[in-house]
């Protein structure tokens, strides 16, 4: 990447990023996950274990952090398919797309803009919720030592963004080739799929099979599902009944949102002026 690529690449994503900026999902998304994490530090206190004489008991952190990222696995890649539903189809719709394949800037570097600021809004997004975890291990008596807290948040954060940086890739590649309508509404049929249809039909072949099928190609089946890949990373083998290496979870979650930026770039060189 030459320098004035590399200039011209950092002006479309500030540019980007104060579009996104005032994008409601992600404001709201930042609000929810907020709350979240103190939904379930709570929660895990009042149900986990009886409150005796007013006193809650904090559960540990794997429990907490499996609980908070169960919910995350549902609410991240909803956060990034509506926000993204109108990446390019709102420019389409609005005369502006066309007029930005004028301009004598690359299209795989416009298309990594704005991938790039939406990588960067959903990580605002999903900001408030360990700084909420932060915030209440400074002041309440939780059971968790630092170490085990931040090096946790970091996976956690880390793993959340990237699996929702992947739904966000593949809602560009939507948005790139139908209207505003159409693309929310292909993009919620995938979310759907991946968190919640993909497992009901592994369930279902397994039950159907009266368990002739092997755990272990039950566990690459639901490996190959970013949601359940980033749900096995986040959560103990033993509360989940599956496991893989974490690196092949990892991997995965990476291979969807290297696929969705490749199937984004793609569709913007293969569009004609």
């Amino acid at each position: 990447m030459t320098h004035d690529t590399w200039v011209t690449f950092k002006t479309l994503v500030a540019k980007e990023f104060l579009l996104i900026r005032r994008n409601k999902w992600l404001t709201a998304g930042a609000w929810v996950s907020a709350l979240l994490a103190a939904a379930v530090v709570f929660g895990s206190a009042f149900t986990g274990t009886a409150a005796v004489g007013g006193t809650l008991v904090y559960r540990d952190f794997a429990t907490v952090k499996a609980a908070l990222a169960a919910l995350l696995m549902y609410v991240m890649p909803l956060l990034a398919v509506l926000a993204v539903s109108d990446a390019f189809a709102a420019e389409r719709e609005q005369g502006t797309l066309l007029l930005m394949l004028t301009y004598p800037i690359g299209r795989e570097t416009w298309g990594l803009a704005k991938l790039t600021a939406y990588a960067a809004g959903l990580a605002v997004a999903l900001l408030p919720a360990l700084v909420m975890m932060v915030g209440l291990k400074i002041i309440l008596p939780l059971p968790w030592t630092w170490g085990e807290t931040l090096s946790g948040l970091l996976e956690l954060g880390f793993g959340a963004w990237l699996y929702a940086a992947g739904f966000a890739a593949l809602g560009c590649a939507v948005s790139l080739g139908t209207t505003k309508a159409r693309a929310l509404a292909y993009l919620l049929i995938l979310w759907f799929a991946a968190v919640f249809l993909w497992d009901l039909i592994l369930l279902t072949m397994a039950v159907m099979l009266a368990g002739d099928v092997p755990s272990s190609l039950l566990t690459v089946l639901m490996t190959l599902n970013s949601a359940d890949a980033f749900r096995m990373l986040m959560t103990p083998a033993a509360v989940s009944g599956f496991s893989a290496p974490a690196a092949v979870s990892w991997g995965v979650l990476f291979i969807w949102w290297v696929a969705g930026t490749g199937l984004t770039l793609t569709g913007l060189r293969r569009l004609s002026v």
